[in-house]
């Protein structure tokens, strides 16, 4: 089955990217955002407006780009991939629909301890979503896991474990982004900050703050103009 479902994501890039050879390469000023995930996306224990999806679309408008449509948030704290799976079954997105989507999911998956293996199909499956809105593989953002493992959230010898399966995970989820030439945007380095400076907290110790958030969008942004310009 996890062969299956990679190679079939393999094949629909390749087949897309052949019709793309026929596009021209037109800078884009407008842009509609879909970001996809579960409690770090939502921005758990902010402000609305201090989440990294609000902050990435603020920057991209400052930067002179245009917002066609609102932008849309699809994540509640404590999805796994096969909760977004089923959100987006309901959602009933029409390809073309957002021409931005980022993609961050997976720590739920580890937390509740889903067998590793089973990952690689299960973050593919919606990151085959995410292209078919898209239309375009190059107007994707996977974003990886933050590293909880520093937090208060977690002591003793779990800490060790849970940093292992986290980095896992974004090997894994780094290594499809690779295989498909999709955008990848590391800020796991970024989460562990929290180890030494509460500051990078909410007010729960577990989920980043406005601070983290803001260093997040700093690294994202200028991937999504480059994105959005090609």
């Amino acid at each position: 089955m996890r062969t299956w479902i990679f190679f079939s994501l393999l094949f629909f890039v390749s087949c897309h990217r052949d019709i793309d050879i026929f596009t021209p390469d037109v800078p884009d000023s407008e842009f509609a955002y879909l970001a996809l995930g579960d409690s770090y996306t939502i921005g758990e224990g902010v402000k609305p407006e201090e989440s990294f999806p609000v902050s990435l679309e603020s920057g991209l408008v400052r930067e002179g780009f245009s917002v066609t449509k609102p932008s849309r948030v699809i994540a509640q704290t404590g999805w796994t991939c096969g909760n977004l799976q089923t959100a987006l079954d309901e959602a009933r997105i029409e390809p073309g629909e957002y021409n931005l989507v980022t993609v961050l999911i997976g720590v739920n998956d580890q937390y509740l301890r889903i067998p590793v293996q089973l990952y690689p199909d299960r973050f593919a499956a919606v990151l085959q979503r995410a292209i078919r809105i898209a239309e375009d593989k190059d107007r994707v953002i996977i974003v990886s896991i933050p590293d909880y493992s520093v937090t208060p959230f977690v002591s003793g010898s779990n800490a060790q474990r849970v940093r292992m399966e986290l980095e896992e995970y974004n090997r894994l989820n780094r290594k499809i982004a690779d295989s498909l030439s999709i955008a990848y945007v590391d800020i796991t380095d970024i989460s562990r900050k929290a180890g030494a400076d509460l500051s990078y907290l909410a007010a729960d110790r577990l989920h980043p703050s406005a601070k983290m958030y803001k260093e997040w969008v700093e690294r994202i942004t200028p991937v999504a103009l480059e994105l959005l310009k090609k």
